[in-house]
Formats: C-alpha cells, sequence, structure tokens
C-alpha cells in the first residue's frame, strides 16, 4: 500500500499549535512567580533600609555598640525568614506598613521586641525561626507578646516597666531591659488565658511586684520574681520547666556585669 504523507502545511502548524499550547499553560504561572518574587523582595528592601536607618538612632542611655548588635540581629532575622518562598506578598505588604508607622516614632528597644514578635508573625517558617531564638541566641532582641486589653495584665506588665530605669549601678543598661523585659515576657505568656482564675492569680502577683518594688531593685529581685511565677502556678512552672528563655536573659546579665567589673 502506498504512504500517503500528510500535508506539508501540518507540519509547519502542528509544531506552533503544540508550542503555542504549552506557552499559555507554563508562562503565565511563571511570569507571575517571577512578579510576585520581585514584588516581595521590593518590601524586603524597605524594610531593611528602615531597620539600617535605626542603628544610628541608639535611644538615650543605650550603648552605641549594643544597640548595633542589637538591630544588625534583626537584619539577620530579615535576611534569613522574610523571603518569598517563605512570606506572602500581602503580608509582606501588611508588615512594611507597620514598619513604616514605627519608623516615625522615636525608636526605642521596645520597637525592636515588636519588630521581632511582629517578623514572627509573617509566616510558619519565621514563627519557628523566632520562637528558635529564645533557647539559644544571646538576647540582644526578645520576644514579647502583646498585653491586649487585660486591665490586670497590663498593670503588671506596667509595673515592671518601671524597673527599666531602676538597674543597679553596676548593670549594664541594655542586659538589665532584656532581663526585666525577659519577665515581662514570661508573664504575659503565661497570663495571657482572660480568665477570672488568671485575674485572681495577676491581682496577687501585683501585689507581690509591689511589695518587691519597696526595696533597691538588683538581679536578686528578678530572680525571685521568676522563683514567685514558676511556684505560683502549673502554667509558669511549665513555662519554666520547657524553656531556658529567662536563663539566658539573667545569664547574660552576670556576663556585662563580670566584664563590667574587669
Amino acid at each position: 500500500m502506498k504512504n500517503i504523507a500528510p500535508p506539508r502545511l501540518l507540519l509547519w502548524v502542528l509544531p506552533i499549535i503544540l508550542t503555542t499550547g504549552l506557552l499559555v499553560v507554563i508562562v503565565p504561572p511563571v511570569v507571575e512567580h517571577v512578579v510576585n518574587w520581585r514584588a516581595v523582595m521590593a518590601e524586603h528592601s524597605a524594610i531593611q533600609r528602615m531597620v539600617t536607618g535605626w542603628r544610628d538612632r541608639p535611644p538615650r542611655g543605650v550603648a552605641e555598640d549594643d544597640w548595633e548588635r542589637a538591630c544588625e540581629t534583626l537584619l539577620i532575622a530579615i535576611k534569613n525568614v522574610f523571603l518569598p518562598n517563605l512570606v506572602s506578598l500581602e503580608e509582606a505588604r501588611a508588615f512594611r506598613a507597620e514598619v513604616e508607622q514605627r519608623d516615625k516614632r522615636p525608636v526605642t528597644p521596645e520597637t525592636l521586641d515588636w519588630f521581632l514578635l511582629r517578623l514572627g508573625e509573617t509566616g510558619p517558617y519565621p514563627a519557628d525561626y523566632i520562637s528558635g531564638l529564645e533557647t539559644w541566641w544571646e538576647p540582644r532582641v526578645i520576644r514579647v507578646r502583646a498585653t491586649g486589653g487585660d486591665p490586670e495584665l497590663a498593670t503588671v506588665y506596667a509595673q515592671l516597666a518601671e524597673w527599666h530605669e531602676r538597674p543597679p549601678p553596676r548593670e549594664s543598661s541594655l542586659p538589665w531591659y532584656w532581663a526585666v523585659n525577659g519577665l515581662q515576657a514570661a508573664i504575659v505568656r503565661v497570663y495571657d488565658v482572660p480568665c477570672a482564675d488568671t485575674r485572681d492569680e495577676l491581682r496577687g502577683l501585683s501585689g507581690y511586684i509591689e511589695s518587691l518594688s519597696a526595696e533597691p531593685i538588683t538581679a536578686e529581685t528578678l530572680r525571685r520574681l521568676a522563683d514567685h511565677l514558676a511556684d505560683s502556678t502549673p502554667r509558669g512552672a511549665e513555662y519554666m520547666r520547657r524553656t531556658d528563655y529567662l536563663k539566658n536573659r539573667f545569664d547574660f546579665l552576670d556576663r556585662t556585669r563580670r566584664d563590667s567589673s574587669d
């Protein structure tokens, strides 16, 4: 039987049709991925520029070297986790907008605390990364949960905020701040469960802090409050058992105290 060759036109048209179909299927997702990648990286760069600028804005009373190291910690975290494959464009834009608002105010250690917490909320991987900082990274920047609208919790948080301004003579200002702020963070984590029992516990804790505040505040005072937190509720005991968060703060405070006395 005689072979019939396909029309020459079909030999030209068929590859064009197949190629066009493949391009229609493949190109749009690729273009969308590239556009999304570039958009997230633009937000990344904007945030990085603002945090870089914070290095030149140390608060009064904070050593410039300590402040610069704290800001460098944030910059490292941004480079490690604020990436297009880990953070959505919507979350990137929202975070950048919030950082812009913070950048318009005076930058304080609280700003760094907020930044690290908020960075951990941008996605699952950033959350794991920030959580890991609590247990092993030297406490230059600490994670603090917002006190929300609970008045008893806000009262306790504010009582400890006054301790920031009362470092003993031998304590360095920034390590002292991290240690006190670590206690604030621990209390918020333990008691951020609004219920009648929690409110009663917080009132008792507030009274205990008030009694401690009547005496000179020292590193031993911080440890007494940490022990009280561990002994007063099962949640406090569980928190202290499963994390070295406060121990790291206090160890850092001890190291800087020894360094300053050499």
